[in-house]
């Protein structure tokens, strides 16, 4: 099944008409004679497929008749009809994975709403490629995930099928004998869903896949790049030469590593701590994977060149926020939005990363290095690790400027990633006997992540990107991606209530890409997907050059689809979160939906790889700087979540 065609409803309803009949006679023939008014209107609707009705005798509650029954309703229009039982809520049809994620849109009322003197009925409709399941182990499944949801049921159920316009229908049946929903739980309607569609692969890959003649769909289809897999493998090659084109550039000083090669509208031709470190995450994890000798080298390299900028910074204005070098490691001290804290952290934390790496494999020479290079354990330190966690766990309660170096204020992303550099700091310093520095840096992350909690705004539902700032900059939303940047890069030592999974970060989630599908003309080219292109923050003037109009980025929409990758199948179904024990729900639902990110920045890419920093909001060119290495970084970073590689 292609989940991104597959589109579901809900409806409760109750039956017009429960024709006690053999299975063998059509609906439209038994309607047709027994039908009245609207009942006969209905029977001149209604397919001719049989929907089976079927309590086992050994389960039939005493007062349900144990012959198989033929149910007939119209399970799949979502029309409204003049029907006195049926209640139709208004739901219209849905991307599958946004029920999944957004399950209040299929919260159902209670059953008090309802004709009490029928049978109610929970439909659920799905409308996609046909499926063949068998019978038996259709039920069976649907009874078992019934359960597993906390939804008692007796085991009387149905299912029709439209295999002309690929569409299946699946009905419940709940009585106030066994299972009254007036005082059912939230129904676990997510649950439901996913498990349909995992069965539905299942039963699609064991009945030889789908139909000779292809179905048609009440919506349009989007075209899928089928070789996406290969496409991402080769990509990968690609960005990864081109992220190492930008290391160590003729004329830089050795191990620097340039935003882009671009020197001219706009000029990137500089170092920026941030980048450099978010590159650097990439060569040390290809390190900790491989000890191979050529990147233990290029590791050491790079860390002589921030040898030499932390020296620079030290008669610079914002010291180690410094956030911009020249080619030969001297601090830029134009006016530029400084301080910036974030490239400290990010940096403290990738090269402890290394340190703990080489430490395994390196045996006395390795230790010598970190000891003496990495960590010396002094105060005022010229260790490069030591100095950046020394200036973060200082210096983090005053103000800066945020990632995107426009707005002064305290930001979710900044403090996020200092708060995962101190708790690396922590067990690191523990392990080089630092332990005063140890109990300070874990008192100052104690502080920081009460502080994380602040960002989260009560009455819009979502993280606030920024705080306590001078000036706006226009941010009125205070949607960022940055701050999903900050969920990604903290990693497993963010706070469990700032995780991928947790309730806050998804709808953060969604509030971004809601507030992002209108705001790009370009996104009408994907109006019948989930995903769409991404900038930013919705209020972005940057155009790559200069001010005018915002665009999508390369970084942000794949940043998207990352986070997609990394949800953690493991959740409470109370806090509309995943729910699911083995995770193949959750890794089908997020592969597809990233895919979906991934495919759109595909058609933007340049053949020969080359990746930009934006792409033109409405015709999506290239804009900005050509081959940004943040860019490349970013697309190398989502792969490894899509393969499901550990966090870095």
């Amino acid at each position: 099944m292609l989940f991104s065609d597959t589109y579901i409803y809900c409806i409760f309803d109750s039956p017009l008409a429960e024709v006690h009949a053999s299975p063998d006679l059509s609906a439209r023939s038994r309607l047709a004679k027994q039908g009245r008014g609207k009942e006969r209107e209905l029977g001149q609707r209604i397919h001719s497929n049989r929907a089976y009705v079927g309590p086992s005798s050994s389960s039939t509650p005493h007062n349900c008749s144990p012959q198989p029954r033929l149910l007939i309703t119209e399970p799949w229009a979502p029309r409204k009809f003049e029907w006195d039982t049926r209640i139709d809520f208004g739901i219209k049809p849905a991307p599958f994975w946004q029920c999944l994620y957004q399950p209040s849109s299929l919260l159902l009322p209670p059953i008090g709403s309802l004709n009490s003197s029928r049978t109610p009925i929970l439909e659920i409709h799905v409308l996609g490629p046909s499926i063949h399941p068998p019978i038996k182990e259709f039920r069976a499944f649907f009874v078992n995930s019934l359960s597993l949801s906390g939804i008692p049921v007796w085991p009387c159920w149905c299912w029709s099928e439209d295999r002309e316009h690929g569409r299946l229908t699946v009905f419940f049946f709940f009585t106030e004998y066994l299972s009254p929903i007036s005082r059912c739980p939230m129904l676990s309607i997510r649950t439901l869903l996913a498990h349909l569609l995992v069965l539905d692969v299942c039963f699609a890959l064991t009945a030889g896949g789908p139909p000779s003649t292809p179905p048609t769909y009440p919506y349009k289809q989007q075209v899928q790049h089928p070789d996406l897999d290969a496409w991402i493998a080769k990509q990968a090659d690609l960005s990864w030469s081109n992220a190492l084109t930008n290391i160590s550039p003729h004329g830089a000083l050795p191990g620097l590593i340039v935003a882009s090669l671009s020197t001219s509208k706009p000029d990137y031709y500089y170092s920026w701590t941030r980048d450099t470190s978010i590159v650097l995450k990439e060569i040390v994890w290809r390190y900790q994977e491989s000890q191979d000798p050529k990147l233990l080298a290029l590791i050491k390299q790079t860390i002589s060149a921030t040898q030499v900028i932390q020296r620079s910074s030290s008669g610079a204005t914002a010291g180690l926020g410094e956030p911009k070098y020249f080619v030969n490691g001297s601090a830029f001290t134009g006016p530029w939005g400084r301080p910036q804290r974030d490239g400290p952290a990010l940096r403290a934390s990738v090269y402890i990363k290394f340190a703990l790496a080489y430490l395994r494999v390196g045996g006395p020479e390795a230790a010598q290095y970190v000891k003496s290079v990495l960590y010396d354990g002094q105060w005022k330190s010229r260790s490069v690790i030591k100095a950046d966690l020394e200036y973060i766990s200082n210096s983090w309660k005053e103000r800066s400027f945020d990632l995107w170096e426009e707005v002064n204020g305290h930001h979710f992303f900044t403090f996020a990633v200092i708060h995962r550099a101190l708790k690396d700091g922590v067990s690191f310093a523990t392990k080089m006997e630092d332990h005063g520095a140890a109990a300070w840096y874990q008192k100052q992350a104690d502080l920081i992540g009460v502080q994380l909690d602040s960002f989260w705004d009560t009455q819009a539902r979502y993280i606030q990107a920024s705080r306590n700032f001078v000036d706006s900059h226009g941010k009125k939303s205070g949607l960022d991606v940055g701050t999903l940047l900050g969920c990604l890069h903290a990693g497993t030592q963010a706070p469990q209530s700032f995780r991928p999974d947790s309730d806050k970060m998804i709808n953060t989630f969604h509030a971004i890409l809601q507030s992002m599908s209108k705001t790009y003309p370009l996104n009408s080219r994907f109006h019948d997907l989930t995903a769409k292109a991404v900038g930013r923050y919705p209020e972005d003037i940057y155009d790559g050059v200069s001010t005018s109009v915002g665009n999508p980025w390369f970084i942000t929409t794949l940043t998207m689809a990352e986070y997609i990758y990394r949800l953690n199948p493991k959740t409470d179904v109370r806090t509309n979160r995943w729910s699911g024990s083995d995770g193949e729900t959750q890794n089908l639902t997020s592969r597809m939906i990233g895919d979906q990110f991934v495919s759109i920045v595909r058609n933007f890419i340049q053949p020969n790889g080359s990746i930009h920093e934006q792409f033109d909001r409405v015709n999506g060119a290239g804009i900005g700087a050509r081959d940004l290495t943040w860019s490349h970084i970013s697309f190398l970073s989502m792969d490894r979540a899509r393969r499901g590689l550990p966090e870095f």
